[in-house]
């Protein structure tokens, strides 16, 4: 399958449950086994992202590190990723490529 990025997302999204509280709960056990791990507990920073509706909520790491975690920004027309530390979730909005 030789897709393009938004078609490949349009078919992930599709694909994806639409239980959130499913997902929820997938999201919270997938947070907790990276928290366990080893390379997480000794790693001074971790990049992250910020979830759509669709995706697994990772926020629960950033709740537990939040001086390790790292947000990405698409800068420069989308030819370069950035990962910046947050104090608060608050204010992230969407960027380039409505991510």
């Amino acid at each position: 399958m030789n897709l393009s990025k938004e078609k490949q997302r349009e078919y992930w999204r599709k694909k994806q449950p639409t239980d959130v509280a499913q997902l929820a709960a997938w999201s919270e056990q997938i947070c907790k086994h990276i928290a366990a791990s080893p390379i997480f507990q000794k790693a001074p920073q971790v990049g992250i992202f910020y979830p759509r509706e669709w995706e697994v909520d990772l926020r629960g790491l950033w709740q537990l590190k939040p001086t390790h975690c790292y947000f990405p920004k698409v800068v420069k027309n989308g030819k370069q990723m950035v990962f910046y530390r947050e104090d608060s979730l608050d204010h992230l909005k969407k960027g380039y490529g409505k991510i």
